[in-house]
C-alpha cells in the first residue's frame, strides 16, 4: 500500500494539459510561482486527482488544487468543505482532509456505509466553500489480470556522444508477459502499468541505504486489450533504463499492473501521448484532456482531472551487479546522499521483505 500513497505524491490539451501532464509524473512541492498570463475562462480552474485503489486495506484518495498559471509549481492545494465517496446503491462516506487539500481514507471489509468491492461503482461528490458542486461519473471497479513473468533483454540504441558523433549505448528493456483477460471473465482488460526501482547504495559512513523511486516519463504505459487480437500479451515492452550507478550494489524493478474503465483509460491514454510528444511541428495539435468532473450547477466551467477506480497486482525482478557488468558506483563522490544516504526522500536502512540476494 505504500506504493499507492507515493506514488499519488507524484502524480498528478492545449498548454493547460501540459500542465495536467507534469503534474501527474513530477512531484509537487512549494516553489515561488512565476505567474503567465491564463486564457480565458481557466484562471483559478480547479484540479482534481481522485483514486481508488482497492486492496488490504483499500485507499480512496483525492488531491484538490488550483491552476494560477501554467507550471507544475502553479498547482495550489486546495481546501473543499465537502468530500464524499458513493457508490451506486447510494451510500456514501465523508473522506477526511489529512493536509491542506488532500482527503484520504483506508478502507477495511465491513467497517464503512461504502464497500469497496469489485464490480462496484463509484463517484465524488465535492462542495467548495464559496458553494460550487462538483460530481464524477460513476466508475466501476474491475479486477486485473495477474502477469506472468518480465522480460529483461540488453539492448543498443543510436545516441549523439559528447564529440558530436553517432555511438551506440547499451540499455536495460524490461518487457512483460500477461494475459490481458481476468480469469473468468470474457472482457478484455484495459491495463496500466506503473514502475519503481529500489536500489542498494553504501554511503560513505558506510551506512547500506535501499532508495526508491517512481520511473516516470516515457514509462508511463497503458494498453487498450480489446485492440489485441490474443488473450495474452508477450513481451509488451515498458520501460528503457540507462546501465548506471543504481545497478551499482543490486536494483528490484517493480511493476504494478492495474485495471482501468474505458473512460480512465481513455484519460490516461491522452496523458501517455503528451507525456511522449517530440514537440515535432507535424504532430496533431493536442486538445482538452477527458475528464469526468462536472460543475452541477454550471456545466460550462472547466475543470481538470479525473476520478477512477483500481487494483493492481506486482511483479519484480531483481538485477545484480553481475548483470549489469559492475557499472560504476555513485559513491564515493561528495554529493549529499553519498555523505548520508538517508538523505534522498523514499530511502531507508530497511531491507524491503522481498528483497533477496
Amino acid at each position: 500500500m505504500n506504493y499507492f500513497l507515493n506514488h499519488m505524491k507524484l502524480h498528478g490539451l492545449n498548454f493547460i494539459g501540459i500542465v495536467l501532464a507534469g503534474a501527474l509524473v513530477g512531484t509537487l512541492s512549494c516553489l515561488d510561482v512565476i505567474h503567465f498570463p491564463a486564457p480565458a475562462g481557466v484562471e483559478e480552474a480547479l484540479v482534481f486527482q481522485g483514486t481508488i485503489l482497492k486492496g488490504n486495506p483499500s485507499v480512496v484518495r483525492v488531491q484538490v488544487n488550483q491552476l494560477f498559471d501554467f507550471t507544475a509549481a502553479s498547482l495550489l492545494p486546495v481546501c473543499v468543505k465537502v468530500m464524499e465517496l458513493e457508490d451506486v446503491e447510494g451510500n456514501t462516506v465523508r473522506l477526511p482532509e489529512v493536509r491542506k487539500g488532500l482527503y484520504e481514507m483506508e478502507f477495511q471489509t465491513g467497517s464503512q456505509s461504502v464497500e469497496i468491492v469489485f464490480g462496484n461503482s463509484y463517484r465524488l461528490h465535492t462542495i467548495t466553500h464559496d458553494g460550487r458542486e462538483y460530481m464524477t461519473s460513476f466508475e466501476p471497479l474491475h479486477d486485473v489480470p495477474k502477469p506472468d513473468s518480465i522480460v529483461l533483454d540488453t539492448i543498443e540504441i543510436d545516441v549523439i556522444n559528447s564529440l558530436g558523433e553517432l555511438a551506440k549505448k547499451k540499455k536495460f528493456l524490461f518487457s512483460i508477459n500477461t494475459p490481458i483477460i481476468v480469469l473468468g471473465q470474457a472482457e478484455k482488460s484495459y491495463l496500466k502499468w506503473d514502475i519503481e526501482r529500489t536500489y542498494k547504495l553504501t554511503d560513505s559512513r558506510q551506512k547500506v541505504c535501499y532508495i526508491t523511486e517512481y520511473v516516470v516519463g516515457t514509462a508511463l504505459k497503458v494498453l487498450n486489450g480489446s485492440a489485441v487480437s490474443m488473450d495474452h500479451i508477450e513481451e509488451f515492452p515498458l520501460h528503457q533504463s540507462s546501465i548506471i550507478f543504481p545497478y551499482a550494489e543490486g536494483l528490484y524493478m517493480s511493476i504494478y499492473q492495474q485495471s482501468l474503465s474505458a473512460g480512465a483509460y481513455e484519460y490516461w491514454d491522452q496523458i501517455v501521448q503528451l507525456v511522449v510528444r517530440t514537440g515535432n511541428m507535424f504532430e496533431p495539435r493536442v486538445g482538452t484532456v477527458v475528464t469526468n468532473f462536472r460543475n452541477v450547477n454550471d456545466p460550462n466551467e472547466q475543470v481538470f482531472g479525473y476520478f477512477y477506480a483500481t487494483t493492481a497486482d506486482t511483479i519484480r525482478i531483481y538485477i545484480s551487479p553481475e548483470d549489469a557488468n559492475f557499472p560504476k558506483p555513485f559513491c564515493p563522490i561528495e554529493s549529499d546522499i553519498c555523505a548520508n544516504c538517508l538523505s534522498t526522500p523514499r530511502s531507508t536502512l530497511t531491507k524491503p521483505d522481498y528483497w533477496i540476494e
